[in-house]
């Protein structure tokens, strides 16, 4: 089989089996997006005194802002440090290899959960299988790298606001207080590294995340909070889009790293948040009423997951395979060597890897 076809009606069926995320490591990303390991940029969560009447200007300190590269590409180049660092962790015991099926970050994973209730966007994912574990890391496509090119001002300027959001409700030590003052430098991340399995398919994956709700809990997958913005729901119109679009994208993000609740800033088109909600992860699908399924999501997840290793049987570091698909279309593949502009897996890890086994 050389590719397969996406529709809700096909994965509308018995949940399958999944392992609650669990955290087994973390890094940070610094001002200069440098690797570091350790849990330097860890924030933890200051929820407002009355977050239904708020007035948070995102717009704030932009002269001072050090904005992220849109357009940058890492690949997978920050996990796999971690993995060199943290063998022991990553590597299955008696076995000498890295235990999971799959490994990637938590953002290729969410991209796969909505495909079946996307309808916009398309994607790529390249594939490569180093041992006994294969490695997805997800490539612009075409129109997405266009569509970024061609964002007016003030498209940009609205992606900023999140980071802003998040300087307003996080602060940089546990008993510490938001510092919306200091300059914001949008490179630095906190990261976890997580273990879960979807059906037979074992995961290690990393997630970007936002902070720490509870700092006397530590650092657990169910103490974890995710920030997002939103703008204000005024009409029918938006209110089903934010259920249909946003909401979908909300829980696999947060279902994938475990995270039980969801802050959202809603904000005026000044980019002001008058009002903040608190979302429960579980309970986003009987939000958004039936526009969108869990179960759906996931069958699709673990389709595409069978579907790759079904292709993937051989281990060769030397070939890359490249998974697309558009809205409406098969989800379909092709396969290139080393030269290929996809090849992402960097010698400097595969000669690692080799020394340990």
């Amino acid at each position: 089989m050389t590719s397969f076809k996406v529709s809700v009606q096909d994965y509308d069926h018995k949940f399958p089996r999944f392992l609650e995320p669990s955290i087994t490591g973390h890094y940070s990303i610094n001002g200069e997006r440098e690797f570091l390991d350790s849990d330097t940029h860890i924030k933890y969560y200051c929820p407002p005194s009355n977050p239904k009447h708020v007035f948070m200007d995102l717009k704030k300190g932009k002269a001072t802002t050090s904005e992220k590269d849109s357009l940058l590409e890492e690949k997978l180049d920050n996990i796999l440090q971690w993995i060199l660092l943290h063998k022991h962790e990553a590597i299955e015991e008696n076995k000498q290899r890295i235990s999971a099926d799959f490994i990637c970050y938590r953002g290729h994973m969410t991209l796969l959960f909505c495909t079946p209730y996307e309808n916009r966007e398309d994607w790529k994912v390249a594939a490569i299988k180093f041992q006994h574990s294969i490695y997805l890391c997800p490539f612009r496509t075409d129109a997405k790298r266009k569509e970024i090119l061609n964002q007016t001002e003030r498209q940009r300027e609205m992606g900023h606001w999140g980071y802003k959001f998040e300087q307003h409700l996080m602060s940089d030590s546990p008993n510490g207080k938001p510092n919306t003052e200091a300059p914001l430098n949008e490179n630095e991340e906190f990261s976890c590294v997580f273990r879960s399995r979807i059906a037979d398919h074992m995961l290690l994956y990393a997630a970007e995340v936002d902070g720490v709700a509870d700092p006397i809990k530590g650092l657990k997958a169910n103490n974890l909070v995710e920030l997002k913005t939103s703008r204000l729901i005024e009409n029918p119109n938006q209110d089903r889009n934010f259920k249909r679009f946003k909401l979908v994208k909300w829980w696999a993000q947060s279902y994938l790293a475990g995270i039980p609740r969801i802050i959202c800033g809603f904000r005026d088109d000044d980019g002001v948040v008058r009002k903040i909600e608190e979302y429960e992860t579980l309970k986003l699908h009987h939000i958004a009423q039936g526009l969108w399924q869990p179960n759906v999501c996931m069958n699709f997840c673990a389709h595409f997951f069978t579907f790759v290793k079904s292709v993937m049987k051989e281990s060769n570091k030397d070939m890359v395979y490249v998974f697309s698909w558009r809205p409406k279309e098969d989800v379909t593949y092709w396969t290139e060597g080393r030269d290929s502009p996809y090849y992402f897996l960097p010698e400097w890890y595969m000669e690692e890897i080799f020394k340990y086994n």
